[in-house]
């Protein structure tokens, strides 16, 4: 299969599962540079292994994400800079977090910025156009900040705010109730992401769309649940 890469054309069409090279994941992980850039230079189609997904173990993973995951953000580059950034972006992967559990529908943007590899993410961010309110229709289908303050990662939750990737106030759930970060942390009661939403001026009194009319605010979130 050929690229365009001046044709945008849907992931779906893409390398989904083929099998990627051992020699270009030990690159990859092993933060390898010159030795990458020089393979994928000699690669007839590069773009066909750098738009793939393969399994690892039990890990579906992009060199992208594995990139992404270890951060190496020279990688990081030189992947972008051999295949359209948008290509890479928006695969989707499957990663181990601990005890067994995984992370499934996981983008190279979620890998860097789970593993607080902030550079990686501000990197696919800034070169690779990485979408922070990338949506899907399985978990995790929120946006990164909404995310971020639901699982009590302040970490994240600066990164975006202060690099002014994400606002407190406009950016909201993609689902139908339509919730701000500040809601989140309030039903879950996370008082350090609260305290930090607040100072950089979210709104206490926004009310979410939902039918879930016994806690729709900050305020009454925080009250019901003893937060």
């Amino acid at each position: 299969m050929e690229i365009n890469m001046n044709e945008v054309i849907p992931v779906s069409s893409l390398y989904a599962d083929e099998h990627i090279p051992d020699e270009l994941y030990a690159f990859v992980r092993n933060n390898l540079v010159d030795q990458l850039d020089t393979c994928l230079h000699s690669l007839t189609n590069p773009i066909e292994y750098l738009t793939a997904l393969s399994w690892h173990g039990e890990e579906k993973l992009s060199l992208l994400m594995v990139a992404a995951l270890h951060g190496h953000d020279e990688i990081v580059r030189v992947l972008l800079a051999h295949c359209q950034p948008q290509y890479q972006m928006e695969l989707e992967g499957k990663v181990a977090i601990s005890d067994g559990n995984f992370i499934d529908n996981i983008t190279a943007l979620q890998c860097a910025c789970h593993r607080a590899h902030f550079t990686v993410a501000k990197t696919l961010i800034d070169i690779g156009s990485a979408d922070v309110n990338h949506d899907n229709d399985k978990w995790p289908y929120y946006p990164l900040l909404i995310q971020a303050s639901a699982e009590n990662r302040l970490d994240i939750v600066r990164f975006l705010i202060e690099n002014g990737y994400s606002n407190v106030n406009e950016t909201q759930s993609n689902d139908r109730d339509r919730c701000t970060a500040l809601i989140w942390a309030a039903f879950k009661g996370h008082a350090s992401i609260i305290e930090y939403l607040i100072e950089k001026g979210a709104d206490v009194n926004y009310s979410c769309k939902s039918n879930w009319s016994l806690a729709p605010t900050p305020i009454t979130c925080a009250v019901l649940l003893g937060s």
